[in-house]
């Protein structure tokens, strides 16, 4: 069974930063992958166990396929587990479980809260500024059909 991270106590204003002390460079990719393991893909916590700074983890992370598909499956392992205990919820007949998979899982099949409406077709809006009795504007809008750079006709 995985350790767990220790805890670390940080004074007011100090930064977590300062506990580092290992340069990531320092650090082998079968450390990371094994501590990425223990701390379920959580960055944070990973850096805090291999003692070196976050954003350098990240950035390690991020710039190798084999440590990047390790922690996307560690995170997909934990998503899987809530999932379960979100089915498991729902089939003991929690009315808020079977909600929320209604509202996520069944969106495809109409279940949703809000119609969600996306326009396909880009609209350019032309604002157009006339003086018509000295200092009193007039402004018109005009839509504008993206294809033909022209405004709508109607009827003839």
């Amino acid at each position: 069974m995985a350790k767990k991270p220790k805890d670390v106590a940080i004074s007011p204003g100090q930064s977590i930063y300062s506990l580092v002390s290992r340069p990531i460079s320092t650090i082998r990719d079968s450390e990371i992958v094994d501590a990425l393991k223990d701390c379920k893909g959580l960055i944070y916590l990973t850096a805090i166990k291999l003692g070196c700074s976050h954003p350098d983890l990240d950035q390690r992370i991020k710039a190798n396929d084999n440590l990047m598909l390790i922690c996307k499956g560690e995170r997909g392992g934990i998503v899987d587990k809530a999932e379960a205990k979100l089915v498991e919820a729902m089939e003991g007949g929690a009315k808020w479980a079977i909600e929320m998979i209604l509202k996520t899982l069944g969106k495809e099949r109409g279940y949703v809260e809000r119609q969600e409406v996306h326009n396909l077709t880009k609209v350019q809006l032309h604002i157009v500024e006339e003086i018509v009795d000295h200092g009193s504007f007039d402004t018109t809008a005009t839509i504008v059909d993206n294809k033909n750079n022209q405004a709508p006709q109607g009827p003839k």
